[in-house]
């Protein structure tokens, strides 16, 4: 509708609104239950469309948003992307800074624009701790994501014996982790890449690391932050149909069976406990399971 009635030589969308701490939904709705938009959906929107134009930028205004998986939806639909691995402050970007440069400054400079006048924004309203943006140039997304499922080849081939889980989950936590109290499933990419060879055979990496620099062009990061500008997905808290629905539409497929190779085989219910625990007569903790525990 906005296309027909309102047409541009250039093309913006902004997102906005809450993400969700997998980075696989967006937009929860307060007048429908608060159902949001899935990745699955968001591609339909996207596809069902037909728009003549291919975005200039595509802007997440929402949490957790900055992940391959996302980039690699947007890439076919627009040149640009902004998006943040961290939590947003509210507030989010700077739409007086975007309205001012949108027709003076070309697509790259006015995304390097909305990640500064974000970060100063947030600077000045004292919200700069999480603060944290990213501009990804989505012609190189095949590329990043080719080089990431190369990489999982590798890591299935070497993770094959006893404790692969516990070394590829010791690599994810050695790198950033995002959401409230670290209970998110996201993991800096650029982070678990220089943490890898700390648990595994010397994988080969220097390829993700070069492709990496030329796919995030522009990052901005506050006071508490570490990111390197993009994340991906992992289950730190297991949620099986989760990760099943990611399994499914996982841009890399080497990944996915990487991550399919050390979790598909988890019962659908993890421990879980009948009490708090308590100290026996004897001095000893006791703690008992649910009977559906491990099941």
């Amino acid at each position: 509708w906005s296309t027909g009635t309102y047409g541009s030589k250039r093309n913006i969308l902004v997102l906005w609104d809450h993400g969700g701490e997998s980075a696989d939904k967006i937009c929860f709705d307060e007048n429908f239950d608060y159902d949001s938009l899935d990745r699955s959906e968001l591609a339909d929107a996207f596809k069902d469309a037909k728009l003549p134009f291919t975005f200039d930028i595509l802007v997440f205004d929402a949490c957790f948003m900055s992940t391959l998986e996302n980039a690699a939806l947007a890439s076919d639909y627009a040149r640009y992307m902004v998006a943040s691995q961290e939590v947003v402050p509210s507030g989010g970007i700077d739409y007086g800074a975007l309205a001012k440069d949108f027709t003076t400054h070309e697509n790259k400079d006015l995304g390097v624009s909305i990640c500064d006048s974000y970060l100063k924004k947030c600077q000045e309203k004292g919200k700069a701790d999480t603060a944290e943006l990213s501009l990804l140039d989505l012609s190189k997304t095949k590329d990043m994501t080719q080089a990431v499922n190369d990489l999982s080849k590798q890591l299935i081939a070497t993770q094959g014996g006893k404790g692969g889980t516990f070394k590829l989950a010791n690599a994810t936590k050695y790198s950033a982790i995002y959401g409230a109290k670290n209970i998110s499933s996201l993991y800096d990419l650029q982070g678990f890449v220089d943490a890898a060879a700390l648990f595994d055979d010397e994988p080969d990496t220097q390829r993700v690391t070069e492709k990496f620099g030329e796919f995030v062009i522009h990052k901005v990061v506050g006071n508490k932050t570490q990111s390197a500008g993009v994340s991906l997905y992992y289950p730190f808290n297991y949620d099986r149909q989760e990760f099943q629905d990611y399994t499914k539409t996982c841009p890399m497929e080497s990944y996915a069976e990487l991550l399919k190779s050390r979790y598909d085989n988890l019962p659908a219910q993890m421990i879980s406990f009948d009490d708090k625990g308590s100290i026996t007569e004897g001095g000893d903790f006791k703690v008992a399971l649910s009977e559906k525990s491990g099941q």
